[in-house]
């Protein structure tokens, strides 16, 4: 007998879907020692669960997502709108929308030509870092972080070989 699976939070403005998404920001927040959630350290959740599903429910559409409107602040009802996905995913990345960039280092906004250029990036050769802030760091690797970087990787490879060796018995 097939295992029916529970697509209640699917349903575009239901309160599944609502619930679903305040237990992600909450697990986000809370659950900060994994890599991926370490930059939400400092961020609270100052809204209560019930005041979330109605504005939630109110609000949602179709692929949406919730963004913190100031980053730097936390989750509450004035800091938060519903925007699509792919513009959440891209929000804090290089986009030059309107001539326009947000400097990763000293996170002021600025026109896109006082970025620097960077051969690596295929598409924009654009870098996140603004001229100002990239003449300010430093442009060599130290012997000790050259060391370190070298000793993880061969570790990693180390490691990858082992497992190599192991699928191939």
């Amino acid at each position: 007998m097939p295992i029916k699976q529970d697509t209640r939070y699917l349903k575009i403005g239901g309160r599944h879907r609502a619930a679903s998404r305040y237990a992600m920001l909450v697990n986000r927040v809370t659950n900060t020692r994994t890599s991926r959630n370490r930059s939400y350290a400092s961020v609270e959740v100052r809204v209560s669960r019930e005041d979330f599903i109605a504005w939630f429910m109110a609000n949602d559409f179709e692929g949406c997502s919730v963004d913190r409107i100031n980053n730097h602040g936390h989750y509450e009802l004035s800091n938060m709108q519903l925007i699509p996905l792919q513009w959440n995913n891209a929000k804090d990345k290089l986009k030059h929308i309107n001539g326009v960039c947000v400097c990763y280092s000293c996170k002021q906004e600025k026109p896109s030509d006082q970025f620097v250029r960077d051969k690596r990036r295929v598409f924009t050769g654009r870098s996140t870092i603004c001229k100002q802030c990239d003449s300010k760091r430093a442009k060599t690797v130290s012997q000790e972080a050259h060391a370190k970087a070298l000793e993880r990787m061969r570790n990693y490879y180390k490691k990858r070989k082992g497992k190599i060796r192991e699928c191939l018995r």
